[in-house]
């Protein structure tokens, strides 16, 4: 009775955590309760090799020096390279940094590199189940979820009737049916797009994300979801974003803003005069039309009790 109490109390946390903060994807930590239900059948998990050691095996006929790469592919696999365990986790909760409270020093220090292979007819959901059985199976991995009242952003329409910036439009119905034909096959995938600084024009299905001759930063997305801007803006300000501006669907939008901290201009850009774009929450009003303002919220974050480094294998 007391278990299932707890299993009880446990999911009606991490429910409320989700609603608390409907920008978040929603904490689970089920991998501690379910992991016999999902495994990888085979995982390698061993220290990655320095930058300078692959660059040397480059040079000897092995792979290309990767710094970092971490994906989900098809027949079940996931291969990590030069990860920490701190990056593991963000991918498998689905958190960004900021929602990770406590952990070895070593979390953020120390690379591995894994390659594991699962069930071939295995959904990418149930390969992210099998990362989050392997930290607790090979890292030993010891946590839970929480909330923790912090400075949070929160993003809404600026104008009270609803009126969006001249930057910001809802996709066409012509350019979500290409993009709905695209994922079914029945169209040609986006061909190769050129990185254009003076690119100003979303594309259906195109994003540029640039840096501009003013020291600018410059985001032109078409047919994206909401869900991308709003982790554009989350990146930019360093913190959590709740989206409470009531969109949905897609969007297409351009912004360029002067981030807090300066962007390092090439010598043919270091002169240019011209005057730079605004702030972002400057910009997001005038070209979006929405507002972003700081507030202190609930933040949903796993606090991490205990971890080891892994047995190489």
């Amino acid at each position: 009775m007391t278990s299932r109490l707890a299993a009880m109390t446990s999911a009606f946390v991490l429910a409320s955590m989700a609603t608390m903060a409907p920008g978040f994807g929603r904490l689970d930590l089920g991998a501690q309760s379910t992991a016999a239900e999902k495994r990888f059948e085979v995982a390698s998990v061993k220290p990655a090799l320095s930058i300078d050691e692959r660059l040397l095996a480059a040079r000897e006929g092995g792979p290309p020096p990767t710094v970092f790469d971490m994906r989900t592919m098809p027949g079940g696999r996931f291969i990590a390279t030069r990860v920490t365990l701190q990056m593991l986790l963000t991918y498998a909760f689905d958190v960004k940094t900021y929602q990770l409270e406590g952990g070895p020093n070593w979390m953020t220090t120390d690379y591995v590199d894994i390659t594991a292979v699962g069930d071939a007819n295995a959904t990418p959901a149930d390969v992210t189940a099998m990362v989050k059985t392997l930290l607790v199976d090979r890292f030993k991995l010891r946590a839970h979820a929480a909330t923790r009242e912090a400075p949070v952003h929160v993003l809404t329409i600026a104008r009270s009737d609803g009126r969006l910036g001249p930057d910001l439009k809802r996709t066409t119905p012509e350019c979500e049916q290409l993009l709905e034909a695209r994922k079914n096959g029945s169209a040609p995938a986006t061909a190769s797009r050129t990185i254009e600084f003076q690119a100003t024009t979303p594309t259906c299905g195109g994003g540029r994300m640039v840096t501009t001759p003013t020291g600018g930063f410059r985001a032109v997305f078409g047919g994206t979801e909401v869900a991308r801007l709003i982790s554009l803006i989350s990146g930019a300000v360093e913190g959590p974003v709740i989206d409470r501006t009531g969109l949905s669907g897609l969007i297409d939008y351009s912004l360029e803003y002067t981030p807090d901290r300066p962007i390092a201009r090439s010598p043919t850009t270091q002169n240019n005069n011209d005057t730079p774009p605004p702030p972002l929450a400057t910009a997001l009003q005038q070209q979006l039309g929405l507002k972003l303002e700081k507030q202190s919220g609930p933040l949903p974050i796993i606090v991490i009790e205990s971890a080891e480094h892994p047995t190489p294998d």
